[in-house]
């Protein structure tokens, strides 16, 4: 229905008629040392769905507070492989548990269901 405020398409032209895709497949390190995740980053691997034009990363505490979030322009129906590296991971608690959040959509106020994976950062 073109009509329609929450109607869009992807790039072949299908329909996507307001369903929210989330990404796929989410791959993280199930733990990372402080000084991997402050200098190298932390690695993260996202299965992007087809029609997806932007990811946004996030690691969150385990009470939802965000520490760190990015945005990274993506192509739909690939897999991304991407490093969250800043300072702010360096000066976490050693032996905390922490979120990584991956939503994929097509702009920033247009992100469908997070997908999420627990980690620690060990000494």
């Amino acid at each position: 229905m073109p009509g329609s405020a929450r109607w869009c398409q992807d790039r072949d032209g299908d329909e996507l008629a307001g369903r929210r895709r989330g990404a796929a497949g989410l791959t993280a390190p199930a733990t990372v040392t402080v000084a991997a995740a402050g200098t190298t980053g932390l690695p993260v691997t996202v299965a992007v769905p087809a029609g997806a034009t932007l990811l946004r990363l996030q690691v969150l505490t385990t009470a939802n507070k965000a520490i760190v979030k990015t945005f990274r322009k993506v192509k739909g129906g690939t897999k991304v492989k991407v490093r969250i590296r800043s300072a702010k991971l360096r000066n976490q608690r050693v032996g905390k548990r922490f979120v990584v959040e991956a939503r994929a959509g097509t702009a920033k106020n247009r992100l469908g269901k997070p997908t999420r994976k627990v980690i620690r950062i060990r000494r």
